[in-house]
């Protein structure tokens, strides 16, 4: 088992819950919304507002840890189906975003 934060875990299961409820056909708007409130209240995204400074700080380490994880253990199983490396595996996924 991976050891990461709570809110890390939770972000992995939300993303896979939108990946589950894509719909290529439909709006996905919503589900993006409900997502992303999700994810504010896991924690896995924060932001704070400075009165004094206006500025704005984004926290979503949360987020990106579930998100890495996941990914990494995506690509290492498209590795080891397909009889690739890692490597060639992100490569060609590289090439999918760009298409």
């Amino acid at each position: 088992m991976v050891d990461m934060p709570v809110n890390g875990r939770e972000a992995a299961h939300v993303l896979l819950d939108m990946i589950s409820a894509f719909d290529p056909e439909d709006d996905d708007a919503a589900a993006m919304k409900l997502a992303m409130g999700r994810m504010n209240e896991i924690g896995a995204v924060t932001a704070t507002f400075d009165d004094e400074t206006d500025a704005v700080d984004l926290d979503a380490t949360g987020l990106m840890g579930g998100t890495l994880i996941t990914l990494q253990r995506l690509i290492t199983l498209l590795a080891t189906a397909h009889g690739v490396d890692e490597a060639t595996t992100i490569i060609e996924l590289r090439e999918f975003i760009d298409s």
